[in-house]
């Protein structure tokens, strides 16, 4: 496949005597609207209502051409011309009508294309021509997917790419307004940005600080707001040189997690983005030094802390970067500062806060018994902070991320006391007890868990959040900001305002095991599941083990080890021109697994639709002894759910590791994606577009927790249910759906998230045919 970028009449000119025709083809034009495609004519039949739009054959070229007469702003967009061949071929190019020399045409082909500009300066009409019948399909996405890195790269510095920067010097949006849905936020926004107290650049964004966390929501919505993907690109331009670094990187993010026209585009991960919150700065130092000796470097650095700390022996975990990602991205799929006036509002997002959440509990817990230390204990704040933590790492410009000794008490912020906070607490516990919340007005609202999760975190759907505080996003700041509370020396933020650095402070997962036993709470206080609420009539598990699928190792036994992985952190360095070509990598361990299957015997008595649901949970605690039943009901780790057809009488289900709708791929690094655009463009091999790419969603080779060189016990539950019962909306379950749900849709799944483990059950009520528990052992290989 050959990608080919035309930008002048002449290029394109020079290939017309080239084409063969595809007259005798059915051709189709179409218009792209956000993520659909409006059909405007199949071979010489207008379909469209557009009286403007008209096509025609020209004999002479051999050429279809799609004319629009008195062109106008409006008809400025994406459009493909789709020729019936087997495979399918289609071609597309991008209209903007604002000016004439402002159209970029971007064409794909194998063999020859043409996209020929008519006379817009005589006719006021827009002809565009297309031949031949090799022509590769996603027509515009490379464009996209290149200026959605360009657009991230060295955010520091100006631009560097040199059609983003003209367009940065040439696009005002204050004088653009009419290109937004709503006008006056776009002069709301430029007046708060001409104003003094403005974020400046160079300083650090907190969300957490609600004057940064308002500015970066005004220019959200007018990314948001933006008409066409032009406007959206235009914007974004003009707010990279000039709007603060990482304010400018969240809100251009969540923009493109969340506009239709950027559907499958894959944001550079942010351990690349912002190297310097990830990698030591030492690590970094080192690099610097590679830099000035001329040659391109690979820094290896470790995890935090000593062997004089335990903490540091689950360090793997928490500093993961790929665990670190899905946490950052999680918090920008569904964003707590978020309202319906952003676009509806996410599906059970209250419930996955909860459940997100707690499967992080359960893991990391998991890891912590796998080194032989008890699980993390519940922050109180009558009590001090146990475990202290040094981040090693630091902001760009202001310095390192502040330290925190062990044993320290918590302090109040100018805004908050700890006082509050306990009350705050104390009506959660009463909210939970009673069964009801009080909303503004004062009325009695029924809890439920999806309300719970709005108040605790809070988000902008909290019933009453002067009543109920922010117990989740404040806790964040009181442990971020512990030791300079009133900013006396004028320290930055802690790892904990962050949430891409969270889950590298121990204390994020004491402070979510204290809430996730508010949680627990409200759960123990609900009706226990009965043995009617689990059973499925006619399917039965005859049989269940796990097997490895890429060495020889016995039945139920799964395998995890340590590997070595390098990723690009040139974005957190500075560099002259004449070293610009120099690159510096760095490079870690971290926890993967060898992938497995898992083998399920099962019997139906009539086809039907079921889901199968997989847990898994540690056998022993720290001391060797058995976890009681509810111990293991409350650390039970999702593993994967999914769809399958059963036919009638035996069925055998094999389902692989590697297939979990809890987790996602490892993430593809800026080096990785340019490498691959290019190719797409030289004709290389062609870029594949998925449509449903996730950011969210927890590393595949995190899937099972370490376990020891012995080959620690686990078990591994099964229940297969009805899914004709279970199932909401079109979805299968596929892609992280588990902990980061379906974007822009229900969450397709009827049950409470992590059924049937979510509360208490009578003592027979597992006692059914369709459910089954198997001992298995994770060995770790050091």
């Amino acid at each position: 496949m050959q990608m080919m970028w035309w930008h002048s009449v002449q290029d394109i000119q020079r290939l017309i005597n080239r084409v063969s025709a595809a007259r005798t083809i059915g051709v189709a034009w179409l218009r792209s609207v956000d993520i659909d495609e409006l059909i405007l004519s199949i071979h010489n039949i207008i379909i469209t209502k557009n009286v403007r739009n008209s096509v025609d054959y020209d004999e002479e070229s051999s050429s279809w051409n799609l004319r629009i007469k008195d062109a106008e702003k409006n008809d400025s967009g994406w459009y493909k011309c789709q020729i019936n061949t087997v495979p399918m071929r289609s071609m597309g190019v991008y209209l903007n009508i604002d000016s004439a020399s402002d159209l970029v045409d971007h064409n794909t082909s194998e063999t020859e294309l043409t996209v020929r500009k008519g006379n817009l300066e005589k006719t006021n009409a827009v002809n565009y021509t297309l031949c031949g019948t090799d022509i590769v399909a996603e027509d515009h996405f490379l464009f996209k997917q290149e200026a959605i890195l360009k657009l991230l790269t060295r955010l520091e510095d100006p631009n560097g790419d040199a059609e983003q920067s003209k367009i940065s010097r040439t696009y005002n949006p204050g004088t653009a307004e009419a290109r937004y849905k709503d006008p006056r936020r776009v002069r709301e926004f430029m007046a708060a940005f001409s104003s003094e107290t403005f974020l400046k650049r160079g300083v650090y964004f907190s969300l957490f600080d609600e004057e940064h966390r308002n500015q970066m929501i005004q220019f959200f919505e007018i990314l948001q707001g933006a008409d066409s993907w032009d406007t959206f690109y235009r914007t974004a331009c003009w707010g990279r040189d000039r709007l603060n670094e990482m304010l400018f990187d969240y809100a251009l993010s969540v923009a493109v997690l969340h506009r239709k026209d950027t559907k499958g585009i894959a944001l550079p991960p942010p351990y690349e983005v912002n190297p310097n919150f990830f990698v030591p700065t030492v690590a970094i130092n080192e690099a610097y030094r590679g830099r000035m000796k001329g040659v391109n470097t690979t820094i290896s650095f470790i995890f935090t802390g000593t062997q004089k700390n335990e903490e540091q022996k689950v360090a793997y975990f928490g500093e993961d970067i790929g665990l670190n990602s899905h946490h950052h991205y999680w918090h920008m799929e569904f964003p707590f500062w978020w309202t319906e006036q952003h676009g509806k509002k996410k599906d059970r997002k209250g419930e996955l806060f909860f459940y997100m959440h707690h499967q992080l509990i359960a893991r990391f817990d998991a890891e912590r018994l796998s080194s032989d230390i008890p699980v993390v204990e519940p922050l109180s704040w009558n009590q001090r902070i146990k475990s202290g933590f040094a981040p090693m790492t630091s902001y760009k410009t202001e310095g390192d991320f502040p330290t925190r000794p062990d044993d320290v008490a918590f302090r109040d912020l100018p805004f908050l006391s700890i006082e509050e906070m306990r009350v705050f607490e104390e009506r959660l516990h009463e909210a939970i007890d009673r069964g009801y919340l009080i909303n503004r007005e004062g009325v009695k609202v029924p809890l439920n868990i999806e309300l719970l999760g709005d108040i605790i975190e809070a988000s902008e759907y909290s019933l009453n959040p002067r009543f109920y505080g922010s117990v989740h996003n404040y806790a964040h700041m009181l442990i971020s900001r512990i030791n300079d509370p009133e900013g006396v020396f004028a320290l930055p933020p802690g790892v904990m305002e962050h949430f891409s650095t969270a889950t590298r402070d121990p204390n994020f997962f004491s402070l979510h095991k204290y809430i996730d036993s508010l949680f627990k709470k409200f759960k123990n206080n609900q009706p226990a599941y009965r043995k009617e609420d689990f059973e499925f009539p006619g399917v039965s598990i005859e049989s269940l083990k796990v097997q490895s699928t890429s060495r020889a190792v016995p039945e139920n036994q799964m395998i995890t080890y340590f590997e070595e992985f390098e990723f690009n952190i040139n974005n957190g360095m500075d560099v002259n021109p004449s070293d610009k070509n120099l690159h510096s990598k760095a490079q870690v361990q971290r926890l993967t697994k060898e992938a497995f299957k898992y083998v399920l015997e099962v019997f139906s008595f009539e086809p039907q639709s079921a889901v199968v649901r997989i847990f898994l949970v540690p056998k022993y605690n720290a001391f060797g002894e058995e976890h009681t039943q509810e111990e293991k009901r409350w650390s039970q780790i999702e593993l994967d759910k999914f769809v399958v057809q059963l036919s009638a009488g035996q069925n055998t289900i094999v389902a692989s590791s590697e297939d979990s709708s809890v987790t996602v791929p490892d993430r593809k690094g800026i080096d990785q994606l340019l490498q691959e655009i290019q190719d797409a463009k030289s004709g290389r091999s062609p870029l594949p577009v998925n449509k449903e790419h996730r950011h969210c969603g927890l590393p595949n080779r995190l899937l099972i927790p370490r376990g020891n060189t012995a080959g620690m016990d686990y078990e591994l539950s099964v229940m297969i249910t009805d899914w004709t019962k279970d199932k909401v909306g079109r979805s299968q379950l596929g892609g992280s759906v588990c902990y980061c749900g379906e974007p822009d849709q229900q969450y397709p799944d009827r049950r409470a998230m992590g059924f049937p483990f979510d509360k208490k059950a009578e003592v027979d009520a597992f006692d059914v045919a369709n459910f089954k528990i198997q001992e298995v052992k994770i060995r770790f290989i050091p």
